[in-house]
């Protein structure tokens, strides 16, 4: 979800099964970084994978109905960012990536990507729910495989995208 979605780790944990729509391949973001509401997009292998996880593997943790959590720890309650991150370590040092991965870097890949594959400035800023594009701009760092193809510059790529006076 952090790739697919571009969500925060605090986004992630926050997630409540309510704002999970699996048919629809979205989910509400409630209050994300400023406050702000979004509706964001699952691709179709996360939301896959999602529904795999709700339907088999979080009823193994027992009812709570309480809990509203879509992730939930080996202690039934809301996962913790500290957590993730460390699902996140395990799981990136048994593939064999020897690089660091982060929730944050996952983010960051997607908008890179996003951009990458056609989208401006300003639908990256609002999938992503930055206030400005100048914070996107950071996010999309451009690639050795960037710097061959056309908008090789995040700065050529930010100037394009802000309105001529």
């Amino acid at each position: 979800m952090a790739y697919s979605s571009g969500l925060r780790l605090g986004e992630i944990v926050r997630l409540d099964l309510g704002d999970v729509d699996l048919v629809a391949r979205t989910v509400f973001i409630r209050e994300g970084k400023g406050g702000k509401d979004r509706v964001v997009p699952v691709g179709r292998t996360a939301a896959e994978w999602l529904g795999r996880y709700l339907s088999e593997a979080r009823p193994r943790y027992g009812k709570r109905p309480e809990e509203t959590a879509v992730f939930l720890s080996l202690f039934r309650r809301r996962m913790s960012p500290e957590l993730v991150g460390l699902i996140l370590a395990k799981a990136v040092r048994s593939s064999g990536i020897t690089r660091r991965v982060t929730i944050h870097s996952l983010r960051a890949s997607c908008a890179s990507h996003m951009l990458w594959e056609g989208a401006n400035m300003r639908e990256i800023a609002e999938f992503l729910g930055h206030g400005s594009i100048t914070t996107t701009a950071r996010y999309c760092a451009p690639s050795r495989e960037w710097r061959r193809g056309p908008g090789s510059c995040k700065r050529e790529a930010l100037a394009s995208e802000i309105p001529k006076r």
